[in-house]
């Protein structure tokens, strides 16, 4: 742990490479154990609050061994924290080929202490994993999404590591007396006077605190540029997506389909992305799925801000982004704006695709209004989808 060097980010920086591993090790083992043993197992006696998806099969026994494994070299540092001595060097490349030396003149010598409550800094970035996808998954129909429950037991089993961790330090003792050698013998070698209290905060401080934080300083550092940058990109794009007008819907409904166009044409306007701004009128209207073929499924009217009507349906896999966008447009009490994507023929029909799996009806949203008929030339409104850009 000690180094030559008192700045808290230099200290912190040279211990990295060991809590990686830390980390990784703990991604491995609680994924193989909480998603790929405990999910499965209680998923099979209908424990996970729906009937069983996915049988049990020999290969839940590799995942218990491999997982088990990893999980032992987790908890043996954690009951056991002592002291080891590691070296890192920087991987050399050449094209293809990756490799160290052993003797690496850039490489560098260090002691790591195999656990401490910082650490828990480590165990919080091990369950960012399981914890996104738990939220993204989350209120998914587990008869379409067998694996929805796996992310949400490989999080339980994530966060069993940071309570396992704080319990064996301060309940059990298991750690505080290396600790405390190791900060004595820094405080012998750096300090030419007697230790104080507030110097022995300081140490430790610094040779086990600070490794945990520059990880995170380097993380965000890397991060926040990357996703505010996606963020900018993304509301670029929302804002040069096309807006549905009755113009353009005029302009589509005019347009002949012509079979024999290339496939990179699209005279007929299939799958093109606008957005939508309006009103939308009566109810949601819900297809259930039959539990085989068919899936849920969700279609609304909105009236456009210039007149024509439009036909919106919602596949499964968006019938959540659409509740929460729903759930904010009211809240918000003003238009309804979201992108589509028009269905066959340039909205014309719902497509044998469509029609297999889903019960979408445009009989089923209400009849017409003689005002809205004109703008497609026919007794019907544009159909188009629901669409997450």
């Amino acid at each position: 742990m000690p180094s030559s060097s008192p700045g808290l980010f230099a200290r912190g920086f040279r211990i990295i490479p060991s809590l990686v591993q830390i980390a990784l090790l703990e991604i491995l083992a609680t994924s193989m154990i909480g998603g790929g043993v405990i999910a499965r197992i209680l998923d099979h006696f209908g424990l996970c609050g729906h009937p069983p998806v996915a049988p049990l099969t020999w290969g839940i026994l590799g995942w218990a061994a491999v997982g088990g494994v990893f999980m032992w070299l987790v908890l043996r540092d954690i009951w056991n924290p002592g002291v080891t001595q590691e070296r890192f060097s920087p991987v050399r490349k050449l094209g293809p080929v990756m490799f160290t030396l052993k003797n690496d003149p850039s490489g560098y010598s260090y002691k790591f202490l195999g656990s401490h409550p910082a650490y828990v800094l480590m165990d919080l970035f091990a369950a960012i994993p399981p914890l996104v996808i738990t939220i993204y998954s989350w209120g998914d129909d587990p008869m379409r999404n067998q694996i929805m429950h796996v992310p949400h037991w490989w999080l339980i089993t994530s966060l069993f590591v940071p309570v396992a961790r704080l319990f064996c330090w301060y309940v059990l003792r298991r750690g505080p007396s290396v600790a405390a050698a190791i900060t004595e013998s820094v405080a012998q070698k750096y300090l030419h006077r007697s230790v104080t209290p507030e110097d022995r905060k300081r140490i430790e401080w610094e040779n086990f605190w600070s490794g945990p934080i520059a990880f995170w300083i380097i993380t965000l550092i890397a991060v926040i540029p990357a996703l505010t940058l996606g963020i900018i990109v993304s509301n670029r794009e929302d804002k040069s997506t096309p807006v549905l007008t009755a113009e353009t819907i005029q302009k589509i409904y005019g347009v002949h389909h012509d079979p024999k166009a290339p496939e990179s044409i699209s005279p007929n306007h299939d799958d093109e992305l606008f957005r939508i701004r309006g009103t939308i009128r009566g109810e949601v209207k819900r297809w259930p799925g039959d539990g085989h073929e068919k899936y849920n499924g969700a279609g609304f009217v909105v009236a456009l801000e210039d007149g024509p009507e439009v036909a919106v349906f919602v596949q499964v896999d968006e019938l959540k982004l659409f509740e929460k966008h729903l759930a904010k447009s009211k809240a918000k009490g003003g238009t309804f704006t979201c992108a589509v994507r028009t269905l066959y023929d340039g909205g014309k029909e719902i497509g044998s695709h469509y029609h297999k799996y889903y019960g979408w009806n445009e009989a089923d949203l209400g009849p017409v209004p003689e005002a809205a008929k004109k703008f497609t030339g026919t007794a019907r409104r544009m159909l188009v989808y629901f669409s997450n850009p």
